[in-house]
Parts: C-alpha cells; sequence; structure tokens
C-alpha cells in the first residue's frame, strides 16, 4: 500500500502542476481583460443580438445607462434604416456562424448623438466550438473621424478651386487633378510616372538652382512663389503655387503636393500694364507722392526738369515745387484733400525748380488705389511746357498792339454803323407808326360798320319786341276777365254747397228722429232703424263733403283774386315795356343814321393815311439801304478785330 501510494504520488503533482498553471493562465487572461476593459468599451451580446452586459466606457460613449440598454437589441444603436436592411441582417448571421468582424462603425447614441467607433465583433465558442456569445471591443473615434471629414472636406475644396498635383521625393508624378491637367494641356497617362521637368524649360530643368528647388523639398522645406510653367506643345503657363513636402508619422517627407492656381493672363495685363508705365516713363516726367504730399522716388526726366537730384528731394514735401504763398493757401490745402478722397486733377501747373527757376507743366495727378478701393500713393505724370507758356506769352505781347489798333478800327465803323442804324430804325419807325394808324383806321371802318348792323338788327328786334309786348297785354286783359267769371261761379258753386250742407244737416236730424222711433217699434223697426242709421250715415258724409268743397272754393276763390291781381300789375307792366320799347327803336333809328354819316367820313381819312403810307414806305426802303451799307462797314470792322484776337487765342 505503502510502495502503490509512493508510486502514485508522481500523479498528484502533476496534475497539482497542471492546475495551477491553468490557474496562472486564467489570472493572466483576466488581467489582461481587464486591462482591455480599463482602456475599451465592451458590451456582450446573446446570438440574437440582445445585451447581456457592457462596461462603464461603453456606457459613457453612448450616453446610457447599463439599466436602459440590458435586455435591449443591438439595433437601438444603429439607424431605422440600417437596422432594416439586408446588410444588417447579414452582419448577424455572419457572427451567428462564428466569423469576426472589424471596422469602423457609424453608431447613434442617446438623444440621436452620432458617434462613430472602430470595433471588433468576436463571437465566443463553447467547449464544441459553438458561438455562444458575441463580444465588441470599441474604441470611440468620433473627434478623429470628424476631424479627418473637415480634413477630407478641405483638401476637397482646395481641388475643386485649385490645380494639385503629387509627386514622388524624386520629382516622378503620382497623380494630378482635372484643374491641372486642364491647365498643362495634359491627361493624367500622359503625365503620371514622368518626372516634374518636363513642365519646366530644359536649361532650367539642367541648372543647379532647380536641383536645390527638390534638395529643399526633400528636407522638407516649404516652396511657394509665382512659377513659369511649360504645358502640351509648349505653352507657357504662369501659376501662383506652392510645393508642400508630406511628412509621415516620423516627420520624413514621403511625398510633394503642389496646390496652384494659374495667373497666366494676369501675368500677361501686369507685363502690359508694366510696358505701358515703362513707356510713359521714357516720354514724360514721373514722380510718386505719399498720401501726405512727401516724395518717394521721381525718374530722370523729372528730375532734369526741375533742376534736383534723387537724394536731394526723397523724403521732402511736394510743397517745395510751389510758390510760398500757394504752399499756405487753403486751395493748396484743398487740392490734397481731393487727392486724398482719390479724385484725379489734371492741368497746367506753375511750378519752382532748383535755384527759384520757374517752370510750367502740362501734368496729371492720379490717386493710386489698394485692393480695397482706398488710395495709398499719388503719381503724377508731366510734360514740361516752360518753353510752350514763354513763347505763348512772347506772342501776346507782340500782338497787343495790333489788337489795340484793330479795336479802335471796330470803334469807328461801329459808330459809323451806329449812326447808319439809328437813322434806319427812324424811318423804320415812322413807317410803322403810318402801318399802324392806317390798322387803326381801318379797325375803325369795320367798328362803324358792325355798329350800324348792329343798329339795324337791334331795330328790328325792338319792333319785334313791341308787338310781342302788345300782344302780351292783350292776353293778360283777356285773362283778367277769365278769372272775374272764375270768381263769379266759384262764388255760385259756394251758394250751391251752403244748400246741399244744410240739406244734409236736415236729414241726419231726420235719421235720427228716425232711429228712435223704430227703437220705440221694437222688433218690428229693426229694419228700419238700419236703414235710417245707414241714411244718417250718408247724410253725414254729404256734410263732411260739402264742408271739404266749400273749403276748397274759398281757396280757389282766394287764388283766383290773387290771379286777377297779379294779372293787373302784368298788364300795367306790359304797357310800359311798350312805350319804352318804341323809346328805344326811335333812338336806335338814330344811331344807325350817325354810323352810316361815320361810315363814309372814315373812308375818306382812309384813303389820305394810305397815301401818306406809299411816301413813308419809300423813305423806309431809302433808310434801309443805308443802314445795310452801314452794318456791312461795321462787320468788316469787327471781322478783322476778331481775326487778331483769334491769332492771339490760338498762340495762348
Amino acid at each position: 500500500m505503502a510502495s502503490a501510494a509512493i508510486l502514485e504520488q508522481p500523479k498528484t503533482t502533476k496534475k497539482t502542476n497542471s492546475v495551477d498553471a491553468l490557474q496562472q493562465e486564467l489570472n493572466t487572461l483576466k488581467a489582461e481583460l481587464a486591462a482591455i476593459g480599463k482602456s475599451q468599451a465592451v458590451i456582450e451580446f446573446e446570438l440574437d443580438g440582445t445585451i447581456i452586459t457592457a462596461n462603464d466606457n461603453f456606457c459613457s460613449a453612448i450616453g446610457y445607462s447599463l439599466e436602459e440598454i440590458q435586455g435591449q437589441h443591438h439595433r437601438m444603436f444603429v439607424t431605422s434604416e440600417d437596422a432594416r436592411s439586408r446588410e444588417y441582417l447579414e452582419f448577424w448571421s455572419r457572427l451567428n456562424r462564428g466569423e469576426y468582424d472589424a471596422g469602423e462603425y457609424k453608431r447613434i447614441g442617446k438623444g440621436g448623438k452620432e458617434i462613430w467607433i472602430q470595433a471588433s465583433y468576436n463571437p465566443i465558442f463553447d467547449d464544441r466550438g459553438r458561438p455562444v456569445k458575441v463580444i465588441k471591443y470599441a474604441s470611440d473615434v468620433t473627434e478623429r473621424k470628424m476631424r479627418a471629414a473637415d480634413f477630407s472636406g478641405q483638401i476637397e475644396a482646395i481641388s475643386k478651386s485649385q490645380a494639385v498635383i503629387e509627386f514622388n521625393m524624386d520629382g516622378t508624378v503620382i497623380g494630378a487633378n482635372d484643374n491641372f491637367l486642364e491647365a498643362l494641356g495634359y491627361s493624367l497617362s500622359e503625365i503620371e510616372g514622368q518626372h516634374h521637368r518636363m513642365f519646366v524649360e530644359d536649361d532650367y530643368a539642367r541648372s543647379r538652382e532647380y536641383q536645390d528647388f527638390w534638395s529643399r523639398l526633400n528636407k522638407g522645406e516649404y516652396n511657394a512663389g509665382e512659377y513659369k510653367r511649360i504645358g502640351k506643345g509648349g505653352k507657357e503657363v504662369w501659376i501662383q503655387a506652392s510645393y508642400n513636402p508630406i511628412c509621415d508619422l516620423n516627420g520624413k517627407p514621403f511625398k510633394v503636393v503642389k496646390y496652384a492656381i494659374e495667373i497666366t493672363q494676369q501675368k500677361l495685363e501686369n507685363a502690359n500694364f508694366a510696358g505701358q508705365i515703362d513707356a510713359i516713363g521714357k516720354s514724360q516726367a514721373v514722380i510718386e507722392f505719399n498720401m501726405d504730399g512727401t516724395i518717394i522716388g521721381a525718374n530722370d526726366n523729372f528730375l532734369g526738369a526741375v533742376g534736383y537730384s534723387a537724394k536731394e528731394i526723397a523724403g521732402q514735401h511736394h510743397r517745395m515745387f510751389v510758390e510760398d504763398d500757394y504752399a499756405r493757401s487753403r486751395e493748396y490745402q484743398e487740392f490734397w484733400s481731393r487727392l486724398n478722397r482719390g479724385e484725379y486733377d489734371a492741368a497746367e501747373y506753375k511750378r519752382i525748380g532748383k535755384g527759384g527757376k520757374e517752370i510750367w507743366i502740362q501734368a496729371s495727378y492720379n490717386p493710386i488705389l489698394d485692393l480695397n478701393g482706398k488710395p495709398y500713393k499719388v503719381v503724377k505724370y508731366a510734360t514740361d511746357i516752360t518753353r510752350q507758356v514763354n513763347l505763348r506769352n512772347d506772342m501776346s505781347h507782340l500782338i497787343a498792339d495790333v489788337i489795340e489798333n484793330a479795336n479802335q478800327f471796330s470803334s469807328s465803323a461801329g459808330s459809323v454803323s451806329e449812326t447808319s442804324q439809328t437813322l434806319a430804325h427812324g424811318a423804320q419807325t415812322q413807317s410803322a407808326a403810318v402801318e399802324e394808324i392806317s390798322a387803326s383806321t381801318q379797325e375803325l371802318i369795320t367798328s362803324i360798320g358792325g355798329i350800324r348792323d348792329r343798329s339795324a338788327e337791334t331795330n328790328r328786334l325792338a319792333a319785334d319786341t313791341n308787338q310781342i309786348a302788345v300782344e302780351g297785354g292783350y292776353a293778360v286783359t283777356k285773362s283778367g276777365e277769365a278769372m272775374d267769371l272764375i270768381k263769379a261761379s266759384s262764388e255760385q258753386i259756394s251758394e250751391i254747397i251752403q244748400v246741399i250742407s244744410e240739406i244734409a244737416s236736415q236729414t241726419n236730424l231726420l235719421a235720427l228722429n228716425a232711429a228712435i222711433e223704430a227703437a220705440r217699434a221694437g222688433e218690428h223697426g229693426l229694419g228700419f232703424a238700419v236703414v235710417a242709421d245707414e241714411v244718417r250715415k250718408l247724410a253725414e258724409r254729404s256734410s263732411d263733403a260739402a264742408k271739404e268743397i266749400s273749403s276748397l272754393i274759398k281757396e280757389s276763390t282766394a287764388r283766383v283774386n290773387n290771379g286777377v291781381e297779379l294779372s293787373s300789375q302784368a298788364g300795367g307792366a306790359l304797357q310800359k315795356i311798350v312805350t319804352a320799347v318804341e323809346s328805344t327803336s326811335s333812338k336806335i333809328t338814330e344811331i344807325a343814321t350817325a354810323a352810316d354819316e361815320q361810315m363814309n367820313m372814315a373812308n375818306e381819312v382812309y384813303g389820305a393815311i394810305q397815301q401818306v403810307a406809299d411816301v413813308t414806305e419809300q423813305a423806309t426802303a431809302a433808310s434801309e439801304e443805308l443802314a445795310a451799307s452801314s452794318e456791312q462797314l461795321g462787320a468788316q470792322a469787327t471781322a478783322l478785330r476778331d481775326l487778331v484776337e483769334n491769332f492771339n487765342t490760338a498762340n495762348n
């Protein structure tokens, strides 16, 4: 037994060592899992996707507590669209088959928060190799993902607006975008794998400068500027570009990315402008000022005109070229104020050169604007016209005497012309007066004829009016007589109505008595009582009607009386009208007779005036001839004066 125990002891020791090793391995695994759990988000799922548990890192990243997610399905972390997709079903099918899945995943946290994770879904197997659950290990890469999206968006935006090309560090082309290819005129296949030197001139490609250019890039040094490049077919292209070495995680450059903007057109325009400015500088005097009037610089033409050297005027103020009184004047201050507002100024200017020498220039002061439209300097372009101005002044003095003599001759000719014009004006005035009198006489004759015609017409109207007035008087008389008859008839009707009224009163009284008797008769008198009552009512209505007619007759009688009185007054008025019309007719006849006599006298006056008009017309014609001769003399004198003055102006 003892020996058997001794023989079995090694087996027990071996088994104990194996358990210890397993325990040690288990402890190691637990420690490793704990370490993973501290650094990563961990969550466990059933094979159907329901959540078993999750660590604090996961809950913190997703925003839920463990109680909120335990027992829920994994689809709560994806969009509803993704949860319904075939891809999502296939994802869980692979896990159920024991297939591992890892990558970057977009997940939805609490409140719809979007989260990006770098994760691995790991099926866990039992002793027989069958999947029993899924453990996911994840890291929150949302910030990194957003930063990468930002970088990607920026690079994409740059690529849309700029020409982009990538090179290996040896200068061979990796790739280029459409903007670059369009600018240079190549396709991608034509440049891919070629060296950068294909875009530069041969002399530059062989130069030391070009080698240094790539050496600096290989050292990680950035390079930017304006570059002349050669496109397909030898086309010259100018670009504003930056060459950017891209470094790996160890800070070592592994490629170069160039971002460029084509500026060929701008470069050509600038060259054109520079050429024009250079040409102006050769032919004109040019000087530049700061906006406060201090001198920046001047070309040789300007220095030669004013007699200074560049050193003598640099930093000085423009006022050194003007007289002291003008430099202190408000006009000079306003001159610089206008330039500071960006207003152009051009004219002839008097300037003072070295030693007080007087200089005249034809110049323009041109404010130069920055990109914001604000003036930052003034450039003056000038031509020295001192000789022309002096010559102009000398010519003015030389012809001053000629102008004075011409003015005297013009004045004398003007006096003769003025006298002639006065004489002609007098003759014209007399002729006009005669014509005016003739016209007035003609108007008088016409007016008298009109009076005569209107007098005859008025006489006829007066006779007609007299006849109408007589007929009216007769009608009024007849109207009065008719009204008298109406008045008499009205009085007779009134009397008849009075009788009817009395009969109605008696009938009413009789009907009342009959009604009383019928009442006494009792039932036998009922029919009679009804008749008596109707008779009484008729009698009352007859009485009322009689009273109303009587009232109307009285009113009619009053109106007839009033009409009789008015007819009488109208008759008297018409009689007066007849008398007045007869008197007026008599006077109108007298006016017509007088108008005939005036007509005859006016015709005689008109004949005499016509004779005067003929004589005056002859005198006017003679005066106008004299005036025309005088004006011609004056015009010749004025032409001489203008000729001399124009000559003087042309020299000015």
